[in-house]
């Protein structure tokens, strides 16, 4: 049964009389059911009797109670850079956040005569850089993405690499 603000204001706010007014049972009286007081009860059936009357139709939006808000899951950036005409790029490395599991390089180029090739590396250790993912699109001014689902590292960087100078752009982004 839907409740408004104002029906469970009165069901605490009768609650709190009624603990208030009754007094503690002696430890040698039998357990029964306690007695309503008389306003107790009435203001009890105006407020169920209220409730039912707002079961058929939807409660007003000031009627609604919002809790707060989960935090949604989104892209954040990481990096953003770009790079004058060029035929590769290696970026700067950058530390995965805590908790981000999800991540991807969104990349373009212009031209249109040349496909760029984009790597996303992490690295492990004392071995160096290793290759996660590569992805390959053509240079046409159009986003192309590289993404990882299981990012474990703590140093990734990109690398682009073209047939043909052009001016590369890029974002490093998690999802959290």
């Amino acid at each position: 049964m839907p409740t408004s603000v104002a029906s469970r204001a009165a069901l605490l706010s009768l609650a709190a009389a009624s603990a208030l007014t009754l007094a503690d049972a002696p430890a040698h009286a039998t357990a029964t059911t306690p007695a309503l007081p008389a306003t107790l009860s009435t203001a009890l059936s105006a407020t169920v009797q209220q409730t039912t009357a707002h079961s058929g139709s939807q409660p007003a939006s000031h009627e609604t109670v919002a809790g707060p808000a989960a935090k949604r899951a989104k892209w954040y950036n990481i990096r953003h850079d770009s790079h004058s005409p060029t035929k590769s790029w290696v970026t700067r490395l950058w530390e995965r956040p805590r908790g981000a599991r999800v991540m991807q390089i969104r990349a373009r180029c212009w031209g249109g005569d040349t496909p760029m090739t984009v790597t996303l590396q992490y690295h492990q250790g004392g071995r160096g850089w290793r290759k996660a993912k590569a992805g390959r699109w053509d240079c046409n001014g159009a986003y192309g993405t590289v993404r990882i689902h299981n990012a474990g590292h703590k140093y990734y960087r990109a690398v682009f690499q073209l047939n043909r100078r052009h001016t590369i752009e890029y974002w490093a982004q998690y999802y959290q």
